[in-house]
């Protein structure tokens, strides 16, 4: 392909990104600024609207309340029960890029981490 037609047929994709236990938005910065660059030497438009799942660093407390459980100790955690605060931020962050790009923008998860478990 010419570069002219390899411009026309870029995808734009809207990144979600999963974060790890106790990791925040900030902590994916630089991710963030190298895909920009990165996608100049790709096939691929990087949304403006991607973004880490909006979780704030204390909401990892939140699994606390299942710690001193017998669930807990048998490893057998009703998922949903522990983790329904973090599968609602993934819907606030897909809400968001869905508001700001529309409903034909690829997305691309990238989970680290308990972050890839979660969004599986």
């Amino acid at each position: 392909l010419t570069t002219n037609e390899s411009d026309s047929i870029r995808k734009r994709v809207a990144v979600l990104v999963c974060p790890a236990q106790f990791c925040v938005p900030e902590d994916y910065e630089m991710l963030f600024e190298n895909l920009s660059l990165l996608q100049k030497e790709v096939n691929v438009d990087i949304a403006s609207s991607s973004q880490t799942v909006p979780l704030g660093r204390t909401d990892w407390i939140k699994v606390a309340r299942q710690l001193p459980t017998r669930a807990f100790l048998q490893a057998e955690l009703n998922v949903k029960e522990t983790l329904d605060w973090y599968f609602q931020a993934i819907e606030d962050g897909l809400a968001q890029i869905f508001e700001a790009e529309g409903p034909d923008v690829d997305i691309c998860l990238v989970g680290h981490s308990i972050g890839g478990g979660v969004a599986r």
